[in-house]
């Protein structure tokens, strides 16, 4: 298995360079999120994305699961910080997600993908939690040299993530750039 991000330093997740490279509630919206929806972020780690959702979807629910419970424990801090009732934090397993089969309109898994061993069955779970209508979206590092991020050799290329979503599970997939050094592939659930 890649190596999984360490706890140790999450604070980095919530650098301004971050914000700035990344901004998350736009980042959010450009992918395909409504007011309307329910979300799932996987891999929430910091809240990064969890908390930007939670304030646009509410008062509708956003789960931020993760494997980490630092991570988790940091998530359940902003929230009591910033009032937010409408997030719930959720331990997971490296490769099982623990929520129920079509529950959510928007799943959301950012850099995560490219730690996980198994990266076709793990779309698989994205895809079994979201919604048939809904969407699950992917955002990655692209495969070039940055300033920060993982090594290159273990980023994944954005066609072969498009390989593993299984055509018969989905209506359609797009991909598109996100910031200088990212993408993101959105897969409609059939």
């Amino acid at each position: 298995m890649s190596k999984v991000f360490d706890p140790k330093k999450l604070l980095k997740l919530e650098s301004e360079d971050r914000y700035k490279a990344v901004p998350p509630k736009e980042t959010l919206i450009k992918t395909g999120l409504k007011p309307e929806y329910s979300v799932a972020d996987i891999g929430c780690g910091t809240g990064f994305f969890s908390i930007p959702a939670a304030k646009y979807v509410n008062p509708n629910k956003v789960v931020a699961a993760d494997i980490s419970a630092e991570m988790l424990n940091f998530v359940n801090s902003r929230k009591i910080d910033e009032e937010i009732k409408n997030i719930d934090v959720v331990k997971m397993e490296p490769m099982i997600i623990p929520l129920p089969d079509n529950t959510f309109d928007f799943t959301f898994c950012s850099f995560v993908l490219h730690e996980v061993p198994d990266q076709e069955k793990y779309l698989n779970e994205l895809l079994r939690i979201t919604k048939p209508g809904g969407r699950v979206v992917i955002l990655e590092w692209q495969v070039i040299e940055t300033p920060s991020g993982p090594p290159v050799n273990i980023r994944i290329e954005p066609e072969k993530l498009n390989e593993y979503i299984k055509s018969e599970t989905v209506t359609s997939k797009e991909m598109m750039v996100i910031g200088d050094w990212f993408y993101a592939t959105i897969a409609h659930k059939r």
